[in-house]
């Protein structure tokens, strides 16, 4: 921000009132400096501010993308998927994930359940999301990938410009409600040359290469969005057996578990109905506090220090 010139001769100044101009002026270059570095930082710790560090990491699932478009049968939403999780894993570092490439991939991530509408149900995927002990779900679709041609240029200078839309969503599944964390549906404008128009239309190899470009251009925007909705969200697992006084928890070392670690336990809460079929389940009371008391790479170890017993499918979060 560069302050405009004051022409010589048209103002005088006392001394003090010169003092004050500079003053001024001192402060409003630094301001605008400070604000340009703001936002370089922003979004690199956005997710620190929202989550102080815990020492936790979420475990998250992807759910394998779906493509609705032309090229369906050509492995596109499966580079979308990817370049998502990979983008999203050099942002947050400090988590770990569950994907298609995973040798035991569950049935319910490869083929999400859906209601009569066609859409995922969301309650269904949420409770088997819990029973696997992830904190979250997250599903993706290329629908649609289409093509037209801009006018580029002034008057007689005027040329067409063929373009790429590319038309694609992504939704994140809190496990413990049902509810979504993130919706964000989005359509993306390239512009390309003739060649790689008439390629992509032909679904070729060098159209193909041209469009998973594309696609991996736009996943990143998506990655950064999933590691920002993440860090905002509170850390928990699951209660996932219970054998007289012996507790075992959904998380373990991986996730960051150590003994002598305490966390409180919740019951799930009330059932809400909503429309075309929805169901969400509400947080429950508090009933119980429990201390870690020994570690695996997946599971832990606790018992009760107060409360009530827990039951399978409690959330455990940690102390608030």
């Amino acid at each position: 921000m560069k302050p405009s010139a004051i022409p010589q001769g048209k103002l005088r100044l006392t001394g003090a009132g010169r003092l004050a101009v500079s003053l001024a002026l001192i402060l409003l270059i630094a301001g605008c400096a400070s604000i340009s570095k703001v936002g370089e930082l922003s979004k690199e710790v956005i997710h620190k501010i929202h989550a102080p560090h815990s020492g936790l990491k979420p475990y998250i699932a992807f759910a394998r993308f779906e493509d609705t478009s032309f090229v369906r049968d050509k492995g596109m939403a499966a580079i979308f998927q990817k370049q998502v999780a990979d983008r999203y894993s050099q942002k947050c570092r400090n988590t770990w994930m569950m994907t298609p490439e995973n040798p035991v991939f569950p049935n319910f991530l490869f083929n999400p359940p859906k209601l009569a509408s066609g859409r995922i149900d969301d309650f269904a995927l949420a409770k088997s999301g819990r029973q696997q002990g992830v904190y979250a779900i997250v599903t993706g679709r290329l629908f649609n990938i289409s093509g037209d041609h801009r006018q580029k240029g002034f008057l007689w200078f005027k040329n067409t410009i063929p373009q790429v839309n590319i038309s694609l969503a992504m939704a994140v599944y809190d496990t413990e409600t049902g509810t979504k964390l993130m919706d964000r549906s989005e359509v993306r404008s390239f512009d390309v040359d003739d060649e790689d128009f008439d390629a992509i239309r032909q679904k070729n190899k060098a159209g193909l290469a041209v469009l998973a470009g594309l696609i991996r251009k736009t996943a990143e925007d998506f990655g950064d969005r999933l590691c920002e909705t993440l860090s905002a969200s509170q850390w928990k697992c699951y209660v996932s057996t219970v054998n007289g006084t012996d507790i075992t928890l959904s998380a373990g070392s991986r996730s960051g578990l150590k003994p002598g670690r305490v966390f409180e336990v919740y019951a799930p809460g009330k059932l809400i109905k909503g429309v075309n079929g929805l169901r969400f389940l509400e947080r429950g009371e508090k009933v119980a506090d429990i201390k870690v008391t020994s570690v695996s790479q997946d599971t832990a170890a606790a018992v009760l220090i107060s409360g009530k017993s827990v039951s399978v499918g409690d959330t455990v979060v940690l102390p608030s």
